[in-house]
């Protein structure tokens, strides 16, 4: 169950072995090599970004308006893709169709959307009580108690008026703080 007190007296009280001393790479100068090769991919991410082929999922942001937003990069400043610059066969038709035609595809969905039969549960209440007959009808309503009113339930709805506490009765607060006991207090527990 652990560790015992004999256990803990034949441990080793040697220092353990530190690991080799680390050493850390130093930071150089780029060479122009480097800072050619730098300077070439931070402009293909520039350019990658503000082509019409960067696509960002627009998404409804929560958030107030700030100022500093203008500063941001718009979706209305990049350019949008066109038809005539892509060539179609390339393409699947339903992506192709749906990126340039977004209503026509939700109207499509919404006429040949789910086709269920609608149920009426009106019209099915309606067909219920047709098929009852007046005899069954008076004899429920003959056997119904008269007293349907719970009395509980007028006290149940008291709420509305102790709504507001306008402060009365607070100064009686039954704590015996209006002297009299003659006592420095601490004799409570006496």
């Amino acid at each position: 169950m652990g560790l015992t007190f004999a256990d803990l007296q034949n441990l080793s009280r040697e220092a353990t072995e530190l690991y080799p001393p680390m050493r850390v790479p130093v930071f150089t100068e780029p060479s122009d090599e480097e800072k050619k090769i730098a300077e070439l991919q931070l402009g293909i991410a520039a350019r990658l970004r503000t082509s019409q082929y960067y696509i960002v999922e627009k998404t409804k942001s929560t958030e107030l308006p700030r100022y500093s937003d203008k500063y941001r990069p718009s979706s209305t400043t990049q350019p949008t893709l066109k038809r005539k610059d892509l060539h179609a066969p390339f393409f699947p038709t339903e992506i192709f169709e749906d990126y340039f035609n977004p209503k026509s595809r939700r109207k499509a969905a919404t006429k040949s959307g789910p086709s269920k039969v609608r149920l009426n549960l009106d019209d099915l209440a309606d067909d219920v009580e047709e098929e009852k007959s007046s005899e069954e009808r008076s004899d429920i309503g003959s056997q119904a108690d008269g007293s349907d009113y719970d009395v509980d339930e007028e006290y149940d709805n008291d709420y509305a008026e102790n709504y507001f506490d306008n402060g009365e009765g607070d100064d009686m607060d039954d704590l015996g703080g209006g002297g009299g006991d003659d006592g420095g207090g601490g004799g409570d527990y006496d």
